[in-house]
Parts: C-alpha cells; sequence; structure tokens
C-alpha cells in the first residue's frame, strides 16, 4: 500500500501540475516576457513532442534499470525542465526547459504506474489501477488552485520553483520508501510451496500435514495438484500412476481409484488425503493465503469447487482458450504453461505480437528450469517483457543468473520463506 501511495501522490502531482501548465502560465509569462501567447504555445509544445519519445522508450528503460532507480532521474530531469523554465528571459530558454521537462515526464506516466501496480499487487490490481488513475483528476483540481495562488501572489517563476520542489521531493520519496530488498522490476521473488511443499523431508505429497505444515513455515502461497477420482471427484495428486505405484499396484496404471477408495487409506508415506473440499474449507478459514492449481485449468470446474477463492486463486492454464477465460473470471494470477520444448504458438501471438491478435496479452508463463534452454523462449525472452513462474527450485543456484529479473514465483519443496534471501543480480 506504500507503493500505491506512492503511485497516488506521484500521479496526482504529475498530472495536476503538467495539466495546468499552459493555462495557468499563458497571460503572467508572456506579458512578462513580451512575447505572444502563439510563440509561448507553440514553444511549450515541444514539451509533448519530446514526452511522446521519452514515454515510447520508457518501458525498455524501466525492465533494464528498474523503477526505483529510474523515477527518481526521471523527476529530477523534469524538475530541472521548470527550473529552466522559471529563470527564461526569451522564448528560446522557455523552449530549452519544455524540452528537458519533456524527457522527464515521459518516465513519470501512466504507463510507469501501471507496470509498477502490476509488479506489486497480484490481486486487486485493477481496484488499485483505479485509485491510482483517479488520482490525476484530483491533482488536477488540486493544483490548479494551488498554482494560481502562487502566481497571484509571488509570481510565475515561483510557480515554476515549486513545482520543481515537488517532482524532487516525490523523486526521494520513491528513493527512500520503495524498498531496496525487492527486485528491479518492483516484485518480490515469491515462494509457492510445491504440492505443499515438503513435510518430514517427503516432497510432493499433496497432504493434510503438507498443507499445515506450509501455514506453519511462512507460506502464503500454497500448491496441489488436482486430479478426478474414478466417480469424479476432485482430490489432490501429482499423476495416479504415481499413487498406484506407490501403492504397489502399478498393474493399474492411470486408472485413478474412487474417493472412497481414495479416503480409505493414507497416501505414500502414511499421509492423510486431501479432497478440494477440504482445500476449499482451509483456504476460506485462511483468508491471508493464495491457493495455486496444477493440473485443472477448467473455468467450470474451478468456479464449481472454489467459488470464493478467485481473488486468492493462482491458476496455470494449460491452453490460451483457458488463460483467456479465468483472467476474465477474474482469478488473482493466471499462468501460461509453457512445458514443451516445440515451439507453442500462444506465446509468440499473444506476448511476442500481442496487439495484432485478439485477446488478452500472456503477462506470466509458467516454466521448469529446463526451459531457459529452449529456443523459443531465448527468443521470447529477449524480445518480450513477462514474469516467470519457475518450478521446481530448491536452490537458487539452479536459476540462470540472466533470469533474475524475470522470475516472480518460484515453485519450491523445501525452501521457506523466513530463510530466503532476494535471488540475485
Amino acid at each position: 500500500w506504500v507503493i500505491a501511495g506512492l503511485m497516488l501522490l506521484e500521479l496526482a502531482i504529475y498530472s495536476g501540475i503538467l495539466n495546468n501548465l499552459l493555462s495557468l502560465h499563458t497571460i503572467p509569462v508572456t506579458d512578462s516576457l513580451g512575447i505572444s501567447r502563439g510563440s509561448f504555445s507553440l514553444g511549450l509544445s515541444v514539451r509533448s513532442f519530446v514526452g511522446f519519445f521519452s514515454t515510447l522508450f520508457s518501458g525498455l528503460f524501466f525492465l533494464k534499470h528498474g523503477y526505483r532507480k529510474l523515477a527518481p532521474v526521471a523527476l529530477t530531469v523534469a524538475a530541472l525542465g521548470f527550473v529552466i523554465l522559471s529563470v527564461s528571459q526569451n522564448l528560446a530558454m522557455l523552449v530549452i526547459g519544455a524540452a528537458v521537462l519533456g524527457l522527464g515526464e515521459g518516465f513519470c506516466s501512466t504507463a510507469a504506474a501501471s507496470r509498477m501496480v502490476s509488479a506489486w499487487f497480484h490481486s486487486r490490481q485493477g481496484l488499485i489501477l483505479g485509485l491510482v488513475t483517479a488520482s490525476t483528476g484530483l491533482g488536477g483540481s488540486l493544483f490548479s488552485m494551488v498554482l494560481s495562488r502562487v502566481i497571484e501572489t509571488s509570481g510565475w517563476r515561483s510557480s515554476y520553483l515549486l513545482s520543481a520542489l515537488l517532482f524532487v521531493t516525490v523523486g526521494l520519496l520513491l528513493l527512500l520508501l520503495v524498498a531496496c530488498g525487492k527486485n528491479e522490476n518492483g516484485a518480490d521473488v515469491i515462494l509457492i510451496a510445491h504440492a505443499g511443499g515438503a513435510v518430514d523431508g517427503v516432497a510432493m505429497t499433496n497432504s493434510r500435514e503438507a498443507l499445515f505444515a506450509a501455514r506453519d513455515n511462512g507460506y502464503k502461497y500454497i500448491e496441489f495438484d488436482l486430479l478426478f477420482t474414478a466417480d469424479s471427484v476432485l482430490v489432490a495428486t501429482h499423476s495416479w500412476a504415481e499413487y498406484n505405484a506407490a501403492l504397489g499396484q502399478q498393474e493399474r496404471g492411470e486408472d485413478a481409484p474412487t474417493l472412497a477408495e481414495f479416503l480409505s487409506r493414507p497416501l505414500p508415506g502414511g499421509f492423510t488425503p486431501l479432497t478440494a473440499k477440504d482445500i476449499n474449507d482451509f483456504f476460506l478459514a485462511h483468508d491471508s493465503l493464495f491457493f495455486v492449481t496444477d493440473k485443472v485449468s477448467d473455468a467450470r470446474v474451478l468456479g464449481e469447487y472454489f467459488p470464493k477463492l478467485k481473488e486468492r486463486m493462482m491458476v496455470e492454464a494449460f491452453s490460451y482458450n483457458d488463460y483467456q477465460e479465468l483472467s476474465q473470471e477474474g482469478y488473482a494470477c493466471v499462468t501460461y504453461s509453457c512445458m514443451a520444448m516445440d515451439i507453442d504458438v500462444a506465446p509468440i501471438k499473444h506476448l511476442l505480437f500481442h496487439w495484432l491478435f485478439p485477446g488478452k496479452k500472456i503477462e506470466c508463463v509458467a516454466l521448469h528450469t529446463s526451459a531457459f534452454e529452449y529456443g523459443y523462449l531465448k527468443i521470447l525472452r529477449a524480445l518480450a517483457d513477462f514474469k516467470i513462474a519457475l518450478f521446481t527450485v530448491n536452490n537458487f543456484s539452479e536459476i540462470p543468473m540472466d533470469a533474475a529479473d524475470e522470475i516472480l514465483y518460484i515453485y519450491t519443496d523445501s525452501i521457506l520463506p523466513a530463510k530466503v534471501s532476494k535471488v540475485a543480480n
């Protein structure tokens, strides 16, 4: 919420001042410097021209340098533009000041704020972005009154200097309050307890014991694999073939047991089985935790079994149709599964060339650590901006260093949240 507050403040000042830059200053500046109003308006239009190009390239700079480093610099550059405007003695100086202002303002736009909201908030993104964007209107009304009063009492030069001071102040707040312990794009590396996480040294149990151990170990995101029993009830297990083999029934292969059979005996290792109802009841009782799913990405099925958990569910989608439907249904986070080495057309269309095709852009992909060697994914990583949910990592040395800033989620069996440090750049 600190980030939301900072984005709200930045956009309120940014939009409030810039939206009033021309209307409030035209008469006092032109009268003072003896230039025509048309010349003044034309001179300050340089700001919009330069601002267009700085906004256009801001995404690339944010991706490389991170918001925390770049935004204060951009705000300082914009403040320098205001200082130049405040000491201008002729039209040429006004044009120079407007150009410098435009160079900085492109990095402080709504697009930049949207990037921060997307990186920091994993639920209610629409609400937060709506509040932040609404601050532009509030800022316009507020600073219209403030700057008008300053111009009346102290002159237009003081108004420009006050604007510069406000921009520098916001820049300092961003530098101090956006935590250093975040990755360069602003987001925490979030640990996900894979199949509930290891319990008593045993991984991938998908058990009741793992569920409660994950809670006690401080995980906020807990994943379970979901499959149907022979009588069409959703339960937690990774594979019926693995389940049957562990029970010494290899001959059953992928044949699923009935619900009664599944619940009548402990899981391999002596652990307690879980049904989808058990999982739903647990997360309803723990409203600060997120439920992460695997195996099932049918919105109808998930909506039937977990009707009140959408805002706290992260779903791995196994087709683009599922990805789009789940996103439209309002699930907190939807990742697109990139499991195969063969080229997958969906991320190429809806990630690399998303503006050319209808449908939601793919914003996060689920990858195995081996996927960094896939040729088409190397190309996608080089050309497109997206986040990665990486599985399964039990040692940070398994992560390619050049991928650290792209990774937002890590599935793990054994890395505990209390001991995790930031994935190093």
